[in-house]
């Protein structure tokens, strides 16, 4: 059974020092707690010998005799050292096998999922390839359309056309300058400088908006006009607000009326700026926050995610400076609201 350590302080003493107690002799003189113990259990003689598997797993081996009281003899003794000490080797051997197996199994999902980061980064610089190859002759298509409009009359019936043709151009032009921007590595030593977030949250919708239009999902904007500058890193905010709009995208997916929802606002307590991105999604349930935000843990199904998204997202913050929690929308699904520490 267990025992308070502190009411058996000859206990307590063998296990530290690790040596062998022989109690049983004519003798009467017994510690007050083996005297307590033998009197509890009707012990006669006792022989104690310290169990130990390792530094922090520590306990006794007691042996009696109930009918009458002598000493163990040195052979029994000796037999009994041999038999614990056989017991501690195979449980602890048995703990190291299994430590192997665990971090053999721990070594070969990261090993997968390092090569899905190697795959998806190949493809980053191929999106980002394309997208340079598309932005040339979006340049012949806008400057040719420029020129066509200057020689159109104000009322040629061709005017209206040509304009929807490089409002659309124009509309595709940025896309690829965001996406080449969002591309293109940052080095960790740049530091954080004072910008506008509400800007970086447009450049991310520019990209964004398509796909939430095609899921059929209802984008909700609600940024405020005035907001203070706030630190962050142009280009990896962006990253921030694309991987959590994109992961309300994919919970809402099964949802009737999907509804995704950002938000801006100045924080008067934590004197910062916070960004909300919610949706009416299922939630995060019985997830351990701090487990969400672990490199390569993902809930959603096999080949569907990295699992590097939010630790993505929670390294970019905690280099502005600023931290990222979760939490549960009004509409009872995920809310992750950012702090941007901004210009006091």
């Amino acid at each position: 059974p267990l025992r308070d350590g502190s009411m058996f302080p000859t206990l307590l003493n063998i296990v530290n020092r690790q040596s062998i107690a022989n109690y049983g002799t004519t003798s009467r003189n017994f510690p007050l707690d083996i005297e307590r113990l033998a009197h509890e259990h009707r012990l006669q003689s006792m022989l104690l010998i310290p169990f130990v598997v390792r530094e922090s797993e520590k306990g006794i081996v007691l042996i009696a005799d109930t009918n009458r009281r002598h000493s163990f003899n040195s052979r029994e003794v000796s037999l009994a050292q041999g038999l614990v000490l056989q017991a501690a080797n195979a449980i602890k051997n048995a703990q190291l096998f299994q430590d192997l197996q665990h971090n053999i199994e721990k070594l070969k999902l990261t090993q997968a999922k390092l090569v899905q980061t190697a795959r998806l980064s190949a493809i980053g610089e191929l999106a980002a390839a394309v997208a340079h190859q598309i932005n040339n002759p979006l340049t012949t298509i806008l400057g040719d359309t420029a020129l066509m409009l200057t020689d159109l009359a104000p009322d040629d019936i061709n005017r209206e056309s040509l304009l929807a043709v490089e409002r659309a151009g124009k509309r595709a032009h940025e896309v690829v300058r965001r996406l080449l921007s969002m591309a293109r590595q940052k080095s960790s030593e740049v530091p954080p400088e004072l910008m506008d977030v509400n800007v970086t949250i447009y450049n991310t919708l520019a990209l964004v908006e398509g796909t939430l239009f095609r899921a059929r999902v209802h984008l909700e904007l609600d940024l405020s006009r005035e907001l203070p500058l706030a630190y962050g890193v142009s280009g990896e905010l962006e990253d921030v607000w694309l991987n959590l709009l994109l992961n309300a995208r994919d919970a809402v997916k099964q949802h009737k009326q999907p509804i995704v929802g950002i938000r801006s606002l100045y924080n008067t307590e934590e004197k910062t700026v916070n960004v909300q991105i919610w949706d009416n999604g299922p939630g995060l349930g019985d997830i351990d926050p701090e487990q969400l935000f672990d490199a390569f843990y993902t809930t959603k199904p096999p080949g569907e995610g990295t699992g590097l998204g939010l630790y993505i997202c929670q390294s970019i913050i905690k280099r502005c400076g600023g931290k990222i929690e979760t939490g549960v929308s009004p509409e009872g699904g995920a809310l992750f609201t950012v702090f941007l520490p901004c210009d006091e």
